[in-house]
């Protein structure tokens, strides 16, 4: 009687044990996912910010240009005359 207990109890230890090897298994390939999404984020935060700045540049020295040729065509206006 106790030996059938004591072998139905270490069967279930062993598939406890089973069961247990699984989930770490499965918990380091959920840990390695992470770090790589964390590393994808970090380096779309980091494409966004310099797009953003590159769009600011951008539109800093388009006004920049503007104001240039603006004055190039008022001295252009001024030899003219």
């Amino acid at each position: 009687m106790f030996e059938e207990e004591n072998r139905q109890l270490t069967e279930e230890i062993k598939k406890l044990k089973e069961t247990i090897s699984h989930y770490e298994q499965q918990l380091e390939t959920q840990k390695v996912e992470l770090a790589n999404l964390e590393d994808k984020n970090k380096v779309l935060n980091l494409a966004t910010s310099e797009t953003t700045e590159t769009k600011e540049e951008n539109k800093f020295l388009k006004t920049r240009i503007d104001e240039y040729v603006k004055e190039i065509d008022k001295c252009l206006a001024l030899l003219d005359k």
